[in-house]
């Protein structure tokens, strides 16, 4: 590697793991490469002390069409349509039970909310019962 004048981003990864697998296939290519630990932008403010933040694979200019190159044959391979069958799609039309449901953010701590508070009142009858006896 030079001084990191002359670097240049070839992947950009949502997590610290997967950046890792990027760049482990770059260097067993023959490629060496680091990772750099993006700014977080956007729907992901105030996650920026958690492990999983965003990186980006750098290389040296002179290597960025090869890594790229390589990059791009590896995620053209890994979805082969033939090869994957999503969700069983064949037998989706078989399917019976309920539908998948989708409450949301709100909807999701509204029922965790709820939930709790029913817990909280079985217990507290359950206490004003034993008190009783």
């Amino acid at each position: 590697m030079t001084d990191g004048a002359d670097l240049v981003a070839v992947a950009h990864l949502p997590d610290r793991a997967q950046a890792e697998m990027v760049r482990g296939f770059l260097e067993s290519n023959g490629i060496p490469s680091f990772l750099q630990q993006t700014a977080v932008e956007g729907p992901l403010i105030g996650t920026g002390l958690l492990p999983d933040t965003p990186q980006r694979v750098m290389v040296d200019a002179s290597r960025a069409a090869a890594a790229s190159r390589l990059i791009d044959e590896a995620q053209a391979g890994a979805y082969d349509e033939g090869e994957w069958d999503t969700a069983n799609a064949a037998h989706l039309a078989d399917a019976e039970g309920r539908r998948v449901r989708n409450y949301g953010l709100i909807g999701g701590y509204a029922r965790i909310w709820i939930w709790s508070i029913a817990a909280m009142a079985a217990a507290f009858g359950v206490f004003l019962l034993l008190r009783t006896l």
